[in-house]
């Protein structure tokens, strides 16, 4: 009969264990290390956002945190409405089923539009703290439990929190 070297069996498990844990630990950093671009985003005219571009789709597969760029006037939101011709149209918005771990406002965005982030599913969101127009429907139905609104905010459209937590 042959004898087990249980030392051998377990270094071999623990080498194992490491590797497994560094591949998920690598993946989950690459997750979220993104830097979002001025080249991810469609304009409608010079720092007003108003979807992802192509390259922003490909960056989406890899991640869930979503940073708009410094810079941003306006995040004009609900691109179906206004690009019917366009077939990646509900896939270029930031809302319709995305599920955002983050979103983050820079400063420099003082108008949030209609439907910016319908029915995205959102963990956290940080506003600008220059926003002073929150269109109707940005926030609907996001499951957002708290949102700390900036003093600044002197317009919030009609439901635009509605259907969260």
């Amino acid at each position: 009969m042959k004898k087990f070297n249980t030392n051998r069996l377990r270094a071999f498990f623990m080498a194992l264990l490491l590797i497994l844990t560094s591949t998920v630990h690598t993946s989950a950093f690459a997750k979220s290390d993104v830097t979002w671009t001025e080249d991810d985003f469609i304009y409608s005219s010079e720092g007003n956002i108003i979807a992802f571009s192509d390259k922003g789709l490909e960056k989406k597969e890899k991640t869930n945190i979503l940073v708009f760029p410094e810079g941003t006037k306006s995040i004009i939101g609900n691109y179906s409405l206004s690009h019917s011709n366009d077939e990646l149209r509900f896939k270029r918005e930031f809302g319709r089923g995305k599920h955002w771990d983050k979103v983050i406002i820079p400063d420099s965005v003082k108008h949030l539009g209609y439907a910016a982030f319908y029915e995205a599913s959102i963990d956290e969101v940080k506003l600008s703290n220059s926003l002073t127009y929150l269109g109707g429907l940005a926030f609907f139905n996001c499951g957002l439990s708290e949102v700390t609104l900036p003093d600044t905010l002197v317009n919030i459209e009609h439901n635009a929190f509605e259907r969260n937590n």
